[in-house]
């Protein structure tokens, strides 16, 4: 499994761009919120995720200054249309 360490919303955005294509799961490491440089907000992974197709777990303290979660293409095909309308405004 693959481990992705992030330190910016533009990092995550074109990490997801350039794997999209990928079927396996991988796992994420974004920073706490003590280190506003790197850090980036649940809100902007889901976000991200929802856009590219994904789904992402629970973020767990791993280090100290660092939080994992589990992001993994979503294999259901119907999506919500809160889904739809939410990676529709994301993605404009």
């Amino acid at each position: 499994m693959d481990e992705i360490v992030i330190t910016s919303k533009d990092q995550l955005w074109h990490w997801l761009a350039k794997n999209n294509a990928q079927n396996e799961s991988a796992r994420l490491i974004t920073w706490k919120a003590a280190h506003p440089d790197k850090y980036i907000s649940c809100e902007e992974v889901s976000g991200a995720l929802v856009v590219h197709g994904r789904i992402d777990g629970r973020r767990l303290k791993v280090y100290e200054k660092r939080r994992a979660q589990l992001i993994s293409p979503r294999w259901q095909q119907a999506w919500s249309k809160s889904y739809k309308d939410r990676a529709a405004r994301l993605s404009h």
